[in-house]
């Protein structure tokens, strides 16, 4: 028999974050158990039965999608601290010069 997963192990197995297993483990979707010390395990077995559903998206990180919220530019405001000069033409003196 395999040795327990920890909770960050088998995230990286599944390409999810630990968040995500917290989450599912509280709906009910994997089945987790705890050590001695109280930490989180998950059953090799668990792991290649979730394993053999739907791929999911990879994750660049193993930190959760929270911690990720930076600022970013949109094609509206621009980069993130910067500004937009606007000037105002007075187009009456235009109009006199011609």
């Amino acid at each position: 028999m395999a040795r327990p997963l920890t909770m960050g192990e088998a995230a990286q197995a599944l390409g999810v974050s630990v968040d995500t297993l917290r989450r599912w483990d509280r709906a009910g979707k994997i089945a987790t158990f705890r050590d001695e010390r109280n930490h989180r395990l998950v059953d090799a077995a668990e792991v290649q039965r979730l394993s053999a559903g739907p791929q999911r998206h990879s994750t660049d990180t193993g930190f959760s999608a929270r911690g990720s919220m930076s600022p970013t530019p949109s094609p509206r405001t621009g980069p993130v601290g910067s500004f937009v000069a606007v000037r105002h033409l007075d187009l009456s003196e235009v109009a006199e010069s011609s």
